[in-house]
């Protein structure tokens, strides 16, 4: 068979650029030491993910969820900086930068990351896949700042409406337009948290003039006595549901957490908030859902959490209805509740232990281990959401994670002992991608306050803690700063290990 020269040629090249593709080096980011040479923290933010590729495994399947990780881990980095920094400046009283963190919410929506750089590379020799996402500071800063200039003339609009709507009487249509400002406000947080969080403080004080407005007007507006816990919780409900837009109309919704500041800390205020609420939403036509943790059942995915804080004489109370998945917020509402109220009725508003509990929530951001390139998720059997755990109720664990690794689980108690509930325990390629319910239950019991479960996650087994076994309990030795540093120690050690970290803020009460 005779093969014209101009086809050979075609062949040559063919089989060249072939042999490129097979024969390519991997790219440096695949190596976490050239990679953080690459990309330093201080300039980027960065996303990884990896797994090997099994013979069972679509290899486009497998790069198309490992980039959907790797922007996850984006987030979250951005979302631990955001809490680290919120978490350091909790004690930072009378500057607006606390006012911001002291109601921001840590949750980032991907479909903001504009600019973002992205990465695939399948090694067939190893037979693994790499995908890796960055983003550069300056550019993303740049982005968020001008996204809050456009926030910011939305907002002073909607203000602008509800100043003639007062001027000409119609209290009510204006009550309804200054309580559509709290949403935007709320997506304006996220953005001034980010921008203060990456090193521009002084952009909260335009923020804050914008807060105090809408505020004053809907206090003017909303007339009656808050002087009971009903009081308060009718107005929160009535606040939320006239935010409601008509697309809403399944009115689904769970019941969340609210804690004092930013910290997660529960306390006999917020269990009592709850307990008010719930019949006040439903009477407001919301229905309450409870989900199935075992299935990590997010069908409804619409949360009503909040935040407060000690104003003055009064505890500030800020109710937000946010959708998990997307972190929109779809309303929001502020109230003022005196502390008389809660003096003359003996109910706390902080956990007995708040100061240990700051500390112990300080020591554990400060250099926390983030995107990795392994993804784990934590909750238990009353969510992720702060829960709060009443004597004698059953804490039960979950777990998830996208590649076999060894787990470390440690509870903080209120006490301040250091509970090792599981330790290199290992979870195989059988429960990977899936909820799995780690074996053993745990009884709430004194001492009551602030505590933490801290889940660490690695691929290979733990260096062993110093401990000992007391009344049934395995406690960890030391202090809690050498228990931290021997868990993250080992990623120095060996750059090539991938770890990641996971923590719940849990309120234990003693009614």
């Amino acid at each position: 068979m005779k093969i014209s020269l101009k086809a050979l040629l075609i062949l040559t090249c063919f089989l060249i650029s072939q042999q490129g593709v097979f024969s390519q080096s991997p790219p440096s980011y695949v190596s976490a030491e050239k990679r953080k040479l690459q990309y330093p923290d201080e300039k980027y933010l960065t996303g990884f993910a990896s797994a090997v590729i099994r013979k069972t495994d679509k290899v486009e399947e497998v790069q198309k969820t490992l980039l959907e990780n790797a922007k996850t881990y984006l987030v979250q980095s951005i979302s631990t900086r955001i809490s680290s920094s919120a978490t350091l400046n909790t004690e930072n009283h009378n500057t607006k930068t606390l006012e911001i963190f002291r109601q921001v919410s840590t949750s980032y929506a991907q479909a903001d990351l504009t600019g973002l750089k992205v990465n695939e590379y399948y090694d067939t020799k190893k037979k693994e896949a790499y995908a890796f996402v960055h983003l550069n500071i300056q550019d993303f800063l740049s982005s968020t700042q001008n996204t809050l200039i456009l926030e910011s003339t939305q907002l002073s609009k909607k203000l602008g409406t509800a100043s003639q709507l007062m001027k000409a009487g119609n209290r009510g249509e204006a009550l309804k337009t200054y309580l559509d400002c709290f949403p935007l406000l709320r997506e304006m947080e996220s953005q001034v948290a980010i921008v203060l969080t990456l090193g521009k403080p002084e952009i909260a004080t335009q923020y804050g003039a914008f807060s105090d407005s809408v505020s004053r007007a809907v206090s003017l507006l909303r007339t009656g006595p808050r002087n009971s816990m009903n009081d308060l919780c009718f107005f929160i409900a009535d606040g939320i549901k006239q935010q409601i837009p008509e697309s809403f109309k399944d009115r689904t919704i769970r019941l969340g957490s609210f804690t004092y500041m930013n910290t997660g800390m529960g306390s006999k205020f917020s269990a009592h908030l709850a307990a008010s609420l719930q019949p006040k939403l439903t009477a407001e036509g919301f229905a309450i859902y409870t989900p199935d943790q075992s299935a990590k059942d997010n069908r409804f995915p619409w949360v009503l959490s909040g935040t407060y804080w000690l104003d003055g004489k009064n505890l500030k109370v800020i109710a937000n209805l946010n959708n998990e998945k997307t972190g929109i917020t779809i309303a929001s509402i502020e109230e003022f509740f005196p502390l008389t109220w809660l003096t003359e009725n003996g109910i706390e508003y902080l956990p007995g232990n708040y100061q240990s509990a700051i500390k112990l929530e300080k020591e554990l951001s400060s250099n926390e281990i983030v995107n990795s390139g392994l993804m784990v998720k934590l909750w238990t059997n009353k969510g992720m959401e702060n829960p709060v755990y009443k004597q004698g109720e059953k804490m039960q664990v979950y777990v998830q994670a996208d590649q076999p690794c060894f787990l470390r689980l440690i509870y903080f108690t209120a006490d301040g002992n250091k509970w090792l509930l599981k330790d290199s325990w290992y979870l195989d390629e059988t429960k990977i991608n899936k909820p799995y319910l780690l074996p053993g239950s745990y009884t709430c019991t004194p001492p009551f306050g602030a505590e933490i479960l801290q889940l660490v996650a690695q691929t290979e087994p733990f260096k062993k803690l110093d401990t000992e076994v007391s009344g049934g309990n395995t406690i960890i030795l030391g202090d809690d700063h050498s228990a931290i540093e021997i868990t993250r120690g080992m990623k120095a050690e060996k750059p090539n290990l991938l770890i990641a970290e996971k923590r719940i803020s849990i309120t234990t009460l003693e009614e």
